[in-house]
């Protein structure tokens, strides 16, 4: 469901007239670089990790998120088509 654009432009006013919200958010993605990926990433950058999340989810194996995905779309097709044979709702 897409807002109209009115109420979109009202959200983000909201959103961006929010100062200490905006600041706590900065204060809290420094503190996530500075100390999370400084101190954990075992030599691992936010971009490389991104590049390998990514990656894997695409090009993984049979238990990438990309094909966990299409055999979720699946068995909701077959749903699909038995609850047209029938006509009845499956949920």
């Amino acid at each position: 469901m897409l807002l109209a654009p009115e109420a979109a432009e009202s959200i983000w006013n909201a959103h961006v007239a929010n100062i200490d919200k905006l600041n706590e958010y900065a204060q809290s993605m420094r503190q996530l670089a500075e100390h999370h990926w400084a101190e954990k990433a075992h030599g691992q950058t936010r971009l490389t990790w991104c590049y390998e999340t990514i990656k894997d989810y695409f090009f993984g194996n049979e238990t990438s998120g990309l094909e966990r995905k299409r055999a979720r779309d699946k068995r909701k097709e077959i749903l699909t088509d038995i609850c047209e044979n029938c006509q009845r709702r499956i949920q």
